[in-house]
């Protein structure tokens, strides 16, 4: 009896030896396929314009033409491929012909070109010879965004249709009442069509601007809670709205321009301080100037050849910041060398590159065309004297 008491033992010891391999096995397979692709610059573009201001807006989708935008004062580009200038739009932002002193986003739409301002949206044929003029009927209610792409083009059901980020929902409530997250939106969807074709006045209309994108029902943001800015970020692409929260920690994809949900999953972070909002009333204003976490924050979301890509920072505890030098001139670069930009490459929903860092040379990205690059701007922290040229790279996601 005793030497069958040691068999069984043994052969019990084996077999857990053996699980125990084949889930190692399984782990290291897993982590293997965890780690086979890397955004890489395949190449770059510079442009004859000694500014930093520059932003790429979007790139033509038949011709690779590059829409560029100086934001303040305001300018658009029209490039070629290579970055030659082919035209430019510099009137002043005021006139009729402009969208206001800033230029906020700006889109190829249709055969020619959208530009949006500060609750103003304009479009233009290839001249920047104004098509339709449209503003929202509601006021303003979040921050001005600059140089963010808040603008983009999709096929509707009959002709192209526009999504668009003005800053805010669309109506004036108070973010530390319930109400305001029970109507939030994230977006509009734009149907310039729809417009009055006289260019003498101002179209207001809730069919030019429909709201899209309800808060979800689990969604942080309906816990009762105060969240001052809730802001997106966001693609579109093969009509469907791909967008983040910027604090928050879900990514969601909707079709367009309906915006039913199609799929949302939580964004494997390797680490992201959650912000959890603020007392609701009069305490959640005096609670916003006392010292806390940083919290993380999405910048960027995009999808490319079938990768959804994510460009964050995760955010830094208290303790850390308390750790610093506040009053060290280079105060700010401590921080960012400490809370650097990351970034997710995700196939279905799953991390599948190692490096969270961004490629060497890359500052941030800043556009997904539809052709399968991504596009990024030349870091120059490490650049002592101004360039000649400004740089923007052609990315894409390979195999390691």
């Amino acid at each position: 009896m005793k030497a069958s008491s040691q068999h069984i033992i043994f052969v019990t010891l084996l077999l857990l030896a053996t699980i125990w391999s084949c889930d190692k096995g399984k782990d290291k397979i897993s982590a293997q396929s965890a780690a086979s692709y890397k955004i890489a610059i395949v190449d770059s573009i510079q442009i004859d314009l000694f500014t930093k201001r520059i932003t790429i807006m979007d790139v033509h989708d038949e011709t690779g033409n590059i829409l560029a935008v100086e934001s303040s004062p305001p300018v658009v580009y029209i490039m070629d491929p290579k970055g030659k200038i082919l035209n430019k739009m510099d009137r002043p932002g005021e006139g009729p012909q402009g969208v206001g002193a800033r230029i906020l986003s700006a889109e190829f739409y249709e055969d020619g070109i959208a530009l949006m301002g500060q609750m103003r949206l304009k479009t233009y044929d290839m001249d920047f010879n104004v098509r339709k003029s449209l503003k929202p009927e509601y006021s303003p209610t979040g921050m001005i965004y600059v140089g963010f792409n808040h603008l983009m083009e999709f096929d509707g059901p009959n002709h192209k249709q526009l999504v668009a980020y003005f800053g805010g929902p669309q109506f004036n409530s108070n973010p530390s009442e319930k109400e305001h997250y029970e109507k939030f939106n994230i977006v509009d969807i734009v149907d310039p069509y729809l417009a009055d074709e006289s260019l003498t006045t101002e179209v207001s209309s809730e069919e030019l601007f429909r709201p899209m994108g309800e808060l979800t029902p689990n969604s942080k943001y309906l816990a009762g809670r105060a969240f001052y800015f809730i802001t997106p970020v966001f693609d579109v692409k093969d009509n469907q709205f791909i967008y983040a929260l910027k604090d928050d920690t879900t990514l969601y994809k909707r079709s367009l321009p309906e915006g039913d949900i199609v799929e949302q999953y939580k964004i494997p972070f390797d680490e992201f301080i959650i912000f959890k909002g603020y007392s609701m009333g009069p305490e959640g204003f005096a609670e916003q100037s006392k010292p806390g976490d940083y919290a993380g924050q999405i910048e960027k979301v995009y999808t490319v050849n079938g990768f959804d890509i994510v460009m964050y920072n995760s955010g830094m505890k208290l303790s850390a910041l308390q750790a610093l030098d506040k009053d060290a001139p280079d105060i700010r670069q401590q921080i960012d060398r400490i809370n650097y930009k990351k970034h997710l490459i995700l196939k279905d929903g799953q991390r599948v590159n190692s490096d969270l860092k961004l490629p060497s040379k890359v500052s941030e990205f800043i556009l997904a065309d539809k052709n399968g690059y991504l596009w990024g701007r030349k870091d120059l922290s490490e650049v002592e004297d101004e360039p000649e040229f400004v740089t923007f790279y052609k990315l894409k996601v390979v195999a390691q």
